[in-house]
């Protein structure tokens, strides 16, 4: 919800990027909650994440302003958007791990109940006088993206309930340049240098990450 207000009063590319900025916080708040480690290399694998998406979405290249107060506005919802995912992150892990062990079946239920609520909350407050007829390839579309969305929350929690919210932080970032690679696939959108740059450090930061935590594993 703070994501779709930051979104009202500042430009795109701003509110993502605070949004996602907001990974940095995720291990020390599992630090100061539940009492993981502060591990050296989930800093490095999302300061290296915050990198690669500066690179990828340029917030200094958009020149849509909607003026100094509405920026500062739109930050701040920005900024309660990433602390409130931030702790989600951290309270999944916590349920999903240690005494609890909550199934991923009931996190994923919790998930779309309150998906659904603040949507249907938020189209209320703003009604809209146009009516659209939307296609059958609309509303199959829809179906896709929704079961989508179930999936991705059901292995979010699955994965929590194995791996430390720092570490998955890390791994959250692949979904930056994952997307601009599924644009270039299905609507032939060219790359440019520089999302290429980032989505490299991300795509190998997390490769380096991932082999040193399999090498410590296995030892």
């Amino acid at each position: 919800m703070f994501l779709f207000l930051a979104y009202e009063y500042t430009n795109y590319s701003k509110g993502f990027c605070l949004f996602w900025a907001g990974g940095l916080v995720v291990p020390f708040l599992a630090y100061w909650i539940i009492g993981e480690p502060v591990k050296k290399w989930d800093i490095i694998g999302i300061s290296s994440g915050i990198v690669g998406m500066l690179l990828i979405v340029r917030p200094w290249a958009d020149a849509d302003s909607k003026g100094f107060l509405n920026d500062m506005i739109g930050c701040s919802f920005a900024i309660a958007s990433a602390i409130t995912a931030s702790l989600a992150l951290v309270y999944i892990r916590k349920l999903a791990s240690g005494e609890f062990k909550i199934n991923w079946t009931i996190n994923t239920l919790y998930f779309m109940i309150a998906l659904n609520l603040i949507n249907s909350l938020w189209e209320f407050g703003r009604p809209s006088p146009k009516v659209t007829l939307y296609s059958g390839e609309m509303y199959l579309w829809a179906l896709v993206i929704g079961l989508i969305f179930v999936a991705q929350q059901s292995l979010f929690t699955a994965a929590l309930s194995f791996t430390e919210a720092g570490g998955l932080a890390v791994i959250n970032y692949l979904a930056i340049p994952f997307s601009y690679f599924l644009e270039w696939v299905f609507i032939a959108r060219s790359l440019t240098p520089l999302e290429l740059v980032g989505a490299a450090i991300i795509f190998f930061t997390n490769v380096f990450i991932t082999v040193a935590r399999l090498k410590k594993w296995i030892a």
